[in-house]
């Protein structure tokens, strides 16, 4: 069993219906970690993120600090890359059960799904 590495304040950028973008990179960080080794959750290496990058991440949100998205359609949302450092994973050798609660539930369903998410 492996929790994705992130503390508390890594939600800020997403807060007021802002991109889950920055929470999608962490889940997509350590489901390739955890498949690259096969199940083992010593291997899911952590990541570089600041307090720069948060703030960052949270004032250059698509549409800008108030206009979320830039539009009411999640598909026409722009890409984001969040900031911060994540290391490549290696080949997948193993499959991982995704498992979330709450928020983390619906993120994860957006992150297994096969629509484009911003």
């Amino acid at each position: 069993t492996a929790v994705v590495p992130m503390a508390a304040w890594h939600w800020l950028p997403c807060l007021g219906g802002r991109s889950m973008r920055p929470i999608l990179e962490r889940i997509d960080h350590t489901v390739r970690h955890l498949a690259a080794a096969e199940g083992d959750p010593a291997a899911v290496p952590g990541f570089e993120y600041s307090w720069q990058d948060c703030l960052t991440d949270f004032v250059h949100t698509p549409g800008g600090i108030w206009e979320v998205g830039g539009s009411a359609e999640v598909q026409e949302y722009p890409i984001v890359e969040p900031r911060g450092h994540f290391p490549e994973a290696g080949a997948a050798r193993g499959r991982v059960a995704l498992i979330g609660h709450s928020a983390g539930g619906w993120i994860s369903r957006v992150y297994l799904s096969k629509r484009r998410y911003g």
